[in-house]
């Protein structure tokens, strides 16, 4: 399977790297989408490297309402030197740079949906719980997100 990797974007003190698999969920089914990727922080001794990895599946009712189901893991991958004995981090939110967390892995399920506001515009709305303990910065959480095509 063919893999591309691309910097996405350097945001403070981390660098967030993807690699795109040839999509194997939207080739087992046309509303899928998935995503895997690193955070890789730019002080390595400071910061956690983690591993990131999602799946969500759509489907189109009409423009106004596209529900989904997601669920996004994070796994760390190193122990970081921020808060030395914290077992669990920020999901996507925060890296503490936590002292005891290599080797766990952090899961959330959401459910929501998207509006097509837009032909090139979306608005999106989820609601997310922990699934995997030592739960990270949060148990749950309302997203609300932009999405533009160009």
């Amino acid at each position: 399977m063919p893999l591309t990797f691309q910097v996405v974007s350097f945001m403070g003190r981390e660098c967030y790297a993807k690699t795109r698999p040839d999509s194997t969920a939207q080739k087992w089914c046309a509303g899928c989408q998935d995503d895997v990727g690193l955070r890789i922080p730019v002080t390595n001794n400071e910061q956690n490297l983690t591993a990131h990895y999602s799946l969500m599946v759509d489907y189109d009712t009409c423009r106004w309402f596209i529900p989904f189901a997601t669920v996004n893991f994070w796994t760390q991958l190193n122990d970081g030197n921020n808060v030395p004995g914290l077992r669990s981090n920020g999901y996507d939110v925060i890296n503490f740079g936590a002292g005891n967390a290599n080797g766990v892995t952090q899961g959330m399920v959401g459910f929501g949906f998207r509006s097509r506001v837009h032909d090139k515009v979306d608005l999106g709305f989820a609601y997310e719980i922990a699934m995997i303990r030592p739960y990270g910065l949060t148990n749950n959480r309302v997203t609300v997100d932009m999405c533009i095509r160009f």
